[in-house]
């Protein structure tokens, strides 16, 4: 079978800004929920204490998790490769980071070996990645990543993570 190919569609469809727009057309169509059961944005009375540190390449996927890890009460501080993790986790303080693990500049592999070699006390670091092979995950474990999520992230599955190294880190998740 011949293929004649008149163009080609790259990965993300939408834009970042079509999908936040996107998300904020699907908020203000459930409104209509009542108060006590909408998903509101974190502020300090309804903040679960965790702060994480998302580093991620692509646009859309920081800002699916970071909707997600809003609605979970979660505050957060996004980075687009490596590096900008290494230097956010050396001048902040988490409770987890969710490390993508292929990023430009440097990708998370890297970065999780350099924070953990820079910064005392580092915070727990959980693979957030598409390579789910046994041989992705045991990279993951071998340069130090104590978890490991794989995209597409559920939110059941992501809420059980932050519960589980929340905990550990003797932080509450409300």
């Amino acid at each position: 079978m011949d293929f004649d190919f008149h163009s080609i569609v790259r990965k993300p469809l939408l834009s970042a800004e079509a999908l936040h727009e996107a998300f904020e057309e699907q908020e203000s169509a459930a409104s209509t929920v009542p108060i006590e059961a909408e998903n509101a944005a974190p502020d300090e009375s309804k903040s679960n204490g965790i702060h994480v540190l998302l580093p991620d390449d692509e646009p859309i996927n920081r800002l699916v998790l970071g909707k997600l890890l809003e609605k979970s009460g979660c505050t957060m501080d996004f980075a687009k490769n490596g590096m900008e993790a290494v230097e956010f986790a050396q001048k902040n303080t988490y409770n987890i980071i969710l490390m993508d693990c292929r990023m430009p500049v440097m990708d998370g592999y890297t970065a999780t070996a350099e924070i953990l070699k820079r910064v005392k006390d580092a915070s727990p670091i959980i693979a957030i990645t598409a390579n789910t092979t046994v041989e992705d995950r045991e990279r993951c474990q071998e340069v130090g990543m104590v978890d490991f999520i794989s995209k597409p992230v559920r939110s059941t599955e992501l809420v059980r993570m932050l519960e589980k190294w929340a905990r550990k880190a003797d932080t509450p998740l409300s």
